[in-house]
């Protein structure tokens, strides 16, 4: 299931989609990726109620669901006003599954005795995922060549559906508390009530968006970074690889970073300086060598941070609040989707001014995940 819904054809063309076909400026596909989040924060408390309140798997599926009709509805026109209209259908999907999804998987390692190892399992489906991506991105590249750039993008839709019949058949959690009916907006206030209480929780999920944030914008801005170290668009496909790559290597190898940097809080620290120094290294001086920096180190851990903190999020959740992890989990997400969604816009318009400005604003956000992390350790 994993390895299909993370099947990425448009990875390697993202941005020639954008802009070649869809007619769009970067600021405005900055705005247009402001109103999925907008979308995906407004939607990720309720759709992690609903999670709590039905199966979780029937959750990640209608997610599957809407995630596919939205693509499908991406490649069909370009046109900003339907490109709109499909964001919102996709963050409706990003919604069910985020929350709903951690809290699966946590679930199950429950049944199976394994909490403890939930860090290095969601490294694993990292690996698997990142292995997807590093398969099907030039497999993208050829079907944007043979049928044009926005036949990626509709031929996703395809193992999105197949992934969410699959997530049907799976079996659901049997370590859960009866639900008790809570009206949706006290249930809402309940989570986050139960955020804002644990100063713990508070400090994680501020540190795992910060650096979210900056890995977020590794996928986007590495192909104009590229472009500006003279890199044509013919070999986007395979930097596109080699994101997945670093990907695979850094989520497969977490059990050795921690025994490297001795505890799983110190590896996790290290993370948010490591990205915070790929994005400085082309700032200071562009070369394609720091581009692959930024690509490699930046992406690789940048992007994975999230896996390896899951463990230490969930455990912060108590067996009594079961009934409300996908509700609470779908809570820290939602800081990192609204500072997503107001950051888009401001880096768009830098970016336009100036790549190396862009990135050097992006890196304060991981070293500040760090100082407060460490200041937080020394307490």
């Amino acid at each position: 299931m994993i390895s299909l819904r993370s099947c990425d054809f448009l990875g390697a063309v993202l941005i020639p989609f954008f802009t070649d076909w869809g007619h769009l400026s970067q600021s405005t596909i900055q705005f247009l990726e402001s109103w999925f989040f907008l979308w995906a924060t407004i939607l990720d408390i309720p759709t992690g109620i609903l999670a709590d309140r039905m199966k979780r798997k029937y959750a990640i599926a209608g997610g599957l669901f809407f995630s596919a009709v939205g693509f499908f509805l991406y490649g069909m026109v370009a046109s900003l006003p339907v490109f709109m209209i499909a964001e919102i259908l996709i963050a409706t999907g990003m919604a069910f599954i985020s929350g709903a999804e951690d809290a699966w998987l946590y679930g199950t390692l429950g049944d199976l005795g394994r909490k403890h190892d939930a860090s290095t399992v969601a490294g694993r489906a990292a690996s698997i995922a990142s292995c997807s991506r590093m398969l099907t991105a030039p497999v993208g590249t050829l079907i944007a060549v043979y049928f044009g750039l926005n036949a990626p993008v509709l031929f996703y839709a395809i193992p999105c559906c197949s992934a969410a019949g699959i997530m049907l058949l799976l079996p659901e959690p049997q370590q859960r508390k009866k639900y008790v009916y809570v009206p949706m907006i006290a249930a809402g206030q309940t989570a986050i009530s139960f955020i804002m209480r644990s100063a713990t929780l508070r400090r994680l999920a501020m540190s795992v968006s910060l650096v979210g944030i900056a890995g977020y914008f590794v996928i986007w801005l590495y192909q104009p970074l590229l472009l500006s170290v003279s890199i044509p668009v013919v070999y986007f496909g395979i930097m596109h690889t080699v994101l997945s790559g670093a990907q695979l290597i850094v989520s497969g190898s977490f059990p050795m970073f921690v025994r490297m940097f001795g505890s799983q809080e110190r590896f996790i620290r290290a993370m948010a300086l490591i990205t915070a120094v790929a994005f400085v290294a082309p700032v200071c001086y562009p070369h394609l060598f720091t581009a692959l920096l930024f690509i490699v180190v930046g992406g690789g851990f940048g992007l994975t941070r999230r896996q390896a903190m899951f463990g230490e999020i969930n455990k912060q959740i108590p067996m009594e609040r079961e009934g409300e992890r996908a509700t609470i989990l779908s809570a820290v997400s939602f800081v990192q989707r609204f500072l997503i969604a107001l950051f888009n816009p401001v880096i768009g318009l830098l970016a336009a001014f100036s790549l190396r400005v862009a990135l050097g604003v992006l890196a304060i956000l991981p070293f500040i995940a760090f100082i407060y992390s460490s200041d937080t350790d020394e307490q």
